[in-house]
C-alpha cells in the first residue's frame, strides 16, 4: 500500500504488474482464495449465497478484505457461521499440512491473518501496487548491491568475522574493534550460538516439474491443497512472469520437518510459547548491543510480506541519519580464501570509509 516502498524498489529495475490469482481445491471444487463473494456460491444454495453477499456488503462494504475474527465478531448469526465454516473447512486444513499439526489445532495467529472478500474479483490482494521484477529478482538485487559503498563477502560463514563481546557491548570484525553499526537479517539463536537452544521451523520440498503444454493451471497462479494428497501447493510461474512458449513449469510444495543435518531449509517459523519465550531471551541479549540493529523476518521469528520488510528498512535508515553520526574506521577484509565457505548472510554492507580504504 505504500507508494513509497513502490518507488522505492522501482529505482532498481523495471516492475511487471501483476494481479496474483489463487485457488484452493475443495471437494474436487477450484475456489477462489480469499473466498469472495462468487466463491459463495460453491459452500451455499443461490438463495443463502445472495443472504450472505448482502450481510457482508451491509456490513463492511464492497472491496473490503474482513478477517475471520471480526467476521466472528459481526453479531450476525450467519456471518458467525461464516467465519467458523471458512476457517474449518478452508483454511485450517491447509494449515494442518504446513505446519504438521492436526487440523484445528494451527497457532491461532496463522487464522488471524485469512480473510473473507467483498469482492466479485479473483484477486489475492487488494493493495493498489502489485508487481514483480520484470528482468528477474536476481538482476533486482544485482541493482540494489551495485554501489560504491556496499562491499560483499558471499560464502563466508557471519561467525567468522563477526564478534559480539558481552562484556564490553562492542562488536569486532575481522578481529579489529568496530565502532560502525551492524545490520542483521539472520537467526538470532545462530547469532548467538543457540545459547537458549534452536528457535523452531518447518521446511520443504521442492519439485520442478515441465509440461508439454503451454499452462498447468489454466485458472490460477496458484493452487492450494488441503486434501489428504501431500503436495501443499502448486505454483505455475509463467503465469505470474508472463512468458510465452510452447511449454510450462510447475513447482510443486511438500511440507516435512525441518532437520539440520539433513541440510533442508527453515522455511517455515514455528509460533508457540516455547519459541516465544526462547526469542524474548534472544532479544534482551541483542539488546545489550547498541550498535547492532536486527531487522527483518528472521529475527523476528516470523514471515513478513516483502513490502512489510522493505518499509520497515527505510524508515529505519530515516531514524538513524536523523540522529548524530559517527566515523566508521577502516577494516582491513581478509583475503575470502581464509574464511569458511558456509553462507549464513549474503552480503555484508560496509561504510563508504572502509570501502575507500581496501
Amino acid at each position: 500500500q505504500s507508494r513509497r516502498v513502490w518507488d522505492y524498489v522501482q529505482g532498481f529495475g523495471p516492475w511487471r504488474e501483476h494481479r496474483l490469482s489463487v485457488r484452493i481445491l475443495i471437494e474436487g471444487k477450484r475456489i477462489s482464495l480469499p473466498l469472495n463473494l462468487k466463491g459463495l456460491r460453491s459452500f451455499f444454495s443461490k438463495a443463502e449465497a445472495l443472504s450472505l453477499e448482502q450481510k457482508l456488503l451491509a456490513h463492511f462494504g464492497p472491496d473490503r478484505f474482513v478477517p475471520i475474527p471480526q467476521l466472528a465478531r459481526s453479531r450476525d448469526k450467519a456471518l458467525e457461521k461464516l467465519a467458523h465454516l471458512v476457517c474449518e473447512q478452508i483454511y485450517q486444513p491447509y494449515l494442518a499440512k504446513r505446519t504438521g499439526l492436526e487440523s484445528g489445532k494451527s497457532p491461532p495467529a496463522l487464522c488471524v491473518r485469512m480473510p473473507v472478500s467483498t469482492c466479485q474479483e479473483d484477486h489475492y490482494y487488494v493493495e493498489p501496487f502489485q508487481g514483480i521484477p520484470a528482468d528477474s529478482y536476481c538482476d533486482f538485487f544485482g541493482r540494489l548491491l551495485n554501489h560504491p559503498g556496499i562491499h560483499r563477502l558471499l560464502h563466508v560463514e557471519a561467525l567468522d568475522i563477526l564478534e559480539l563481546n558481552e562484556n564490553s557491548g562492542t562488536p569486532r570484525l575481522f578481529g579489529q574493534p568496530f565502532n560502525g553499526r551492524v545490520f542483521y537479517t539472520g537467526r538470532l539463536d545462530e547469532l548467538f550460538n543457540f545459547r537458549f537452544g534452536a528457535l523452531d521451523f518447518r521446511s520443504l520440498r521442492l519439485e520442478f516439474e515441465t509440461h508439454n503444454k503451454p499452462f498447468f493451471l489454466q485458472d490460477a497462479d496458484a493452487l492450494l491443497l488441503p486434501d489428504n494428497s501431500s503436495c501443499n501447493r502448486i505454483t505455475e510461474f509463467k503465469r505470474i512472469t508472463g512468458h510465452k512458449g510452447p511449454n510450462t513449469t510447475i513447482l510443486r510444495e511438500y511440507s516435512q520437518a525441518y532437520d539440520p543435518a539433513v541440510g533442508n531449509e527453515p522455511y517455515f517459523p514455528v509460533s508457540n510459547d516455547e519459541n516465544r519465550k526462547r526469542l524474548r531471551r534472544y532479544w534482551e541479549l541483542a539488546g545489550r548491543f547498541p550498535q547492532l540493529y536486527c531487522l527483518g523476518p528472521q529475527p523476528n521469528h516470523r514471515i513478513y510480506p516483502m513490502d512489510v520488510s522493505i518499509e520497515q528498512t527505510l524508515n529505519l535508515v530515516d531514524q538513524i541519519v536523523s540522529q548524530e553520526t559517527f566515523v566508521i574506521e577502516n577494516i582491513e577484509i581478509p583475503d575470502v580464501d581464509d574464511l569458511l565457505t558456509f553462507e549464513t548472510i549474503e552480503a555484508i554492507e560496509i561504510g563508504e570509509a572502509a570501502e575507500a580504504g581496501n
